[in-house]
């Protein structure tokens, strides 16, 4: 009589709804991680965005598919190893850094 009922139990075991509702914190790490990616999640604009007309960006679309593209402005390097300094402007007189 025993096993019939262990058996009985053990078939009903698998009758449970896997469709039952989740947890109500379920969801809140993906949440939680693509905030932490965003840089400002309520910007405050400062104004109009820049205005632009379609000759310039037609002439941008040229000079891309001859090749005439104009170089980027290098970036300052903000990595500095041990030791060295940065490749950065010399820096002008009047740049309010106290000195």
């Amino acid at each position: 009589m025993k096993p019939v009922w262990l058996i009985s139990l053990l078939a009903l075991a698998g009758c449970e709804d896997p469709h039952l509702p989740f947890a109500p914190g379920f969801g809140n790490a993906v949440a939680t991680n693509i905030a932490a990616q965003v840089v400002n999640p309520t910007p405050h604009a400062e104004g109009p965005a820049p205005a632009t007309d379609g000759k310039r960006i037609g002439d941008a679309i040229e000079r891309y598919r001859t090749g005439k593209v104009y170089p980027p402005i290098p970036a300052i390097n903000a990595v500095v190893k041990e030791g060295s300094a940065p490749d950065m402007p010399a820096a002008q007189s009047g740049s309010g850094t106290g000195q």
